[in-house]
């Protein structure tokens, strides 16, 4: 889950510029970091995509601006408590779902509920995701 930088004008240089509401009333989930296995650089600068977007107030999760922005225009918020009351973990550099589940919920054969609440149709993830973890 990420959020606008204040300063933040454009989504990465060159395009359009940044909606008020987009930058203030919503955090943003990355739904994509690659396209066909390569990082996506738009304006000079490598981007992400946000496909959801998450009320910052109530924290309702609902269709995104599906936008690709780049990187260095945005912060990861750690911990978004989600309308299901789950706990979220932020991926880190050299974390595996097995991994997740070991550290969180206490044994890694658990990590196929992590998989299905997030949706994930493989055992890829990337650091700075966000992941919703079961009870």
């Amino acid at each position: 889950m990420v959020e606008f930088k204040v300063s933040v004008k454009n989504y990465y240089p060159g395009s359009v510029e940044v909606p008020t509401w987009v930058k203030n009333d919503y955090y943003h989930r990355v739904t994509q970091t690659l396209y066909k296995g390569k990082p996506v650089i738009k304006g000079g600068k490598e981007c992400v995509l946000l496909g959801k977007k998450v009320k910052k107030s109530g924290g309702q999760e609902i269709a995104g601006i599906n936008t690709w922005v780049a990187k260095e225009n945005l912060v990861i918020v750690n911990s978004i408590p989600d309308n299901k009351g789950n706990r979220t973990y932020t991926v880190q550099k050299g974390d595996t779902l097995w991994r997740i589940a070991e550290k969180e919920l206490g044994r890694g054969t658990r990590y196929p509920e992590i998989k299905k609440l997030n949706g994930l149709t493989s055992d890829t993830i990337y650091p700075g995701q966000v992941l919703k973890l079961p009870e």
